[in-house]
């Protein structure tokens, strides 16, 4: 299966994310291919390569391949990994609202939350 993302990722965004699901899923990873546009520098593309727990130096490159598509693309071929988790923990990291799930602009903007408790 396939993710694409439309806005550039924040870099510990994306690192948590890698990390989680390398370090707690890799044995069902079986290869992830990414071309990221992360925020710090959108222009040059960050390029994962990945098999179960072992992934490669990630590269910038110095443009687009398609500079008319500048969207995340990551390639995942999993086993006994479902697409469904594996997109809800992307959406986490990247804070895409979900439906009935709580996000941290909510959290924060709650007026029933406690005074002082950060999340």
């Amino acid at each position: 299966f396939s993710i694409v993302h439309d806005r550039p990722i924040e870099p510990m965004a994306l690192d948590m994310f890698i990390d989680l699901l390398r370090s707690a899923h890799g044995e069902k990873l079986l290869r992830m291919k990414a071309i990221v546009a992360v925020s710090d520098n959108p222009e040059r593309p960050l390029v994962l390569h990945g098999v179960q727990n072992v992934f490669h130096t990630p590269e910038r490159l110095s443009v687009w391949p398609d500079p008319a598509d500048r969207r995340t693309r990551m390639v995942l071929i999993t086993k006994g990994l479902s697409e469904a988790f594996v997109r809800d923990l992307f959406d986490a990291f990247t804070g895409k609202p979900r439906i009935d799930r709580p996000d941290a602009q909510a959290l924060s903007d709650n007026p029933l939350v406690v005074p002082g408790m950060k999340f």
